[in-house]
């Protein structure tokens, strides 16, 4: 069975607003059903696995830009790679 995959660039311990608290939420219930992965932003890469879900985490490129949007786009492309490892 294919694994399900997130990426996401808010989960514990790294909370900006609710989307972390509904992804701890459910993905544990999902992983007891599916095999599922979860790629998110870190202070470094690195992959550890809690609650039945497998956890990559893409260390930061650039830790803060003068330019929201060249900083969101830069941590997308983290997340990018960091995906890439997890297929």
């Amino acid at each position: 069975m294919k694994p399900i995959i997130h990426i996401t660039w808010e989960y514990p311990p790294f909370v900006v607003g609710d989307l972390s608290k509904q992804l701890s939420d459910i993905l544990p219930r999902i992983a007891s059903r599916y095999p599922t992965i979860l790629v998110v932003r870190g202070d470094s890469d690195g992959v550890f696995e809690t609650d039945g879900i497998r956890i990559y985490k893409a260390g930061q490129s650039v830790r803060t830009h003068p330019h929201i949007l060249t900083y969101a786009h830069l941590l997308n492309l983290d997340l990018v790679r960091a995906a890439a490892k997890a297929l």
